[in-house]
């Protein structure tokens, strides 16, 4: 238990926000949209654990959630599939994960979904859980 609770700690420091990597959203506000399970796998390709992250999406002005909304549900299809062809890598350490393949699949299926409309994506939270075995 205490391993799991320093490994939430270190995430939760670790975390783009906390870097002040975060993307800036000239209009305003990110937009959530669903949550998301991402699986995560180790350097070998064997399931370790999942993470819970929140897609975030940076409106164009003139473009409202509502219209987001409305395709929704084909952009979490995209999501899932894109996530799970591309899912999180554990690093070694057991701490950290690269993204990027994951973010990158994801940016694709958004301008796929959303185009001009949608100018920046990232992806919130850092709850990770890993499988024990």
């Amino acid at each position: 238990m205490k391993t799991v609770l320093a490994l939430m700690t270190a995430l939760m420091v670790l975390t783009p926000a906390a870097a002040g990597e975060e993307r800036a959203c000239p209009h305003g506000d990110p937009r959530a949209i669903n949550k998301l399970v991402a699986p995560v796998v180790r350097q070998d390709g064997r399931l370790a654990g999942y993470a819970f992250v929140t897609p975030r999406l940076c409106l164009a002005r003139g473009y409202s959630m509502s219209n987001v909304r409305e395709e929704e549900h084909f952009l979490m299809d995209a999501l899932v599939r894109a996530v799970h062809a591309n899912p999180f890598i554990l690093h070694q350490d057991g701490v950290e994960t690269d993204r990027s393949d994951a973010e990158n699949a994801f940016s694709r299926a958004v301008n796929g979904r959303f185009g001009a409309n949608v100018i920046a994506f990232d992806l919130a939270g850092d709850d990770m859980r890993l499988i024990r075995r």
